[in-house]
């Protein structure tokens, strides 16, 4: 995936120097998360500003995630036990994931007290509602991100 990056941002469209791109990958691969996502955001960032950084998440999150749920309904359409057995073991799986990066998370970085506030809401919605797993990751990463970016602009 980054050498694509590489290849379509550095040599095809010229949209940034190598010594930048290496600059900007270095930087990609210090925060958690697949290098992909995180470079996406920076290359986005650098190109475009704001609005690019934000396409850069949905133009890496969205694709995968369309294709995964396009099979599950495919997989859904089966209507067979094995198969319902086997999801409900990778929602459980999911859910289980997504606690376990949190709570690393939690240790690692430190956040103030609404992004705590944020996590508890987003956790009670997810149960209450019956929200998938899935949709709150990209909605609440969406919201953080937009969070500390207004802090860090104007705070």
């Amino acid at each position: 995936m980054v050498a694509v990056m590489q290849q379509n941002f550095v040599e095809r469209k010229k949209y940034l120097e190598l010594s930048k791109f290496t600059q900007l990958l270095g930087s990609a691969q210090i925060l958690p998360g697949p290098i992909a996502l995180t470079s996406s955001v920076f290359l986005g960032n650098e190109i475009a500003g704001f609005l690019g950084a934000v396409i850069g998440i949905l133009g890496t999150t969205l694709p995968p995630f369309f294709a995964i749920y396009l099979v599950y309904l495919f997989i859904s359409l089966l209507d067979s036990k094995i198969v319902d057995y086997f999801m409900v073991g990778v929602k459980a799986a999911t859910i289980a994931a997504i606690f376990q990066f949190l709570i690393k998370l939690l240790k690692i970085k430190r956040y103030d007290l609404l992004s705590y506030l944020l996590l508890g809401i987003f956790i009670i919605l997810g149960f209450l509602l019956k929200i998938s797993p899935i949709i709150i990751l990209l909605v609440g990463s969406f919201i953080f991100f937009i969070f500390n970016f207004i802090k860090n602009k104007y705070f």
